[in-house]
């Protein structure tokens, strides 16, 4: 996974995937740029010149919204970039890893209306329970879903965690983390949002478990 070196953003001329023309100075988008996540709503583009930034495109508007960085939040020696991007028919979730000079990544889990570039919810990816080991490429989110209402749960490797590496987390809608599962034996890109929007998997020890995203600050026990 790379990062990009931020020193400034600017919010012009960056585009989808989707069939809409574009000027310069607009804020509609155009075919430019590379298209990292879409779906029947949206297209999720990242800028291919320049520096970095990333939008997402409403196909019914075509009128880009930035989902980051956003100028002011970073230094200008910091490193910012922007993955595991998973759209619903409404909602954008997204990994923010910011690594400020001289200092550790911060990993941070971010929800948008995709219509609007509104912010919906934002988390860190973990909670601090040690003292945090040296970096790994495979620290912070490595899997992600959101339902319709914008509700997340995320697969997280916690770089602070001594006896269990991989946790199952998911974010009810008043802020609070619930931790669906532990352990080493979870497999980082296995979590999935069944149909019913509600029910989310994932595979651990070679088996299937499930659990629920939360409408408050309670989860259904795992199974």
């Amino acid at each position: 996974m790379r990062f990009l070196s931020v020193v400034a953003v600017a919010s012009i001329l960056v585009g989808s995937g989707v069939a809409h023309a574009a000027e310069a100075g607009t804020d509609r988008c155009s075919r430019d740029d590379k298209v990292v996540a879409e779906n029947g709503s949206f297209v999720v583009v990242e800028r291919r010149n320049g520096p970095v930034a990333f939008f997402v495109c409403p196909r019914a508007t075509s009128q880009r919204k930035l989902l980051g960085p956003f100028p002011g939040s970073f230094g200008d020696l910091d490193l910012v970039d922007l993955d595991r991007f998973r759209l619903s028919d409404r909602y954008v979730a997204y990994q923010y890893k910011h690594v400020p000079w001289r200092e550790r990544t911060r990993f941070t889990v971010v929800v948008r209306d995709g219509r609007t570039g509104k912010l919906l919810r934002r988390a860190e990816a973990f909670e601090a329970v040690g003292p945090r080991r040296p970096s790994s490429s495979r620290d912070g989110v490595r899997d992600l879903v959101v339902n319709d209402a914008g509700q997340v749960a995320w697969i997280v490797q916690n770089p602070t965690a001594e006896k269990y590496l991989q946790e199952v987390r998911s974010l009810a809608a008043d802020g609070s983390q619930v931790i669906l599962d532990q352990g080493n034996a979870i497999k980082p890109d296995s979590l999935s949002l069944d149909t019913d929007g509600r029910t989310i998997t994932w595979t651990k020890a070679g088996r299937r478990k499930s659990g629920s995203l939360p409408p408050s600050s309670q989860a259904r026990a795992v199974r």
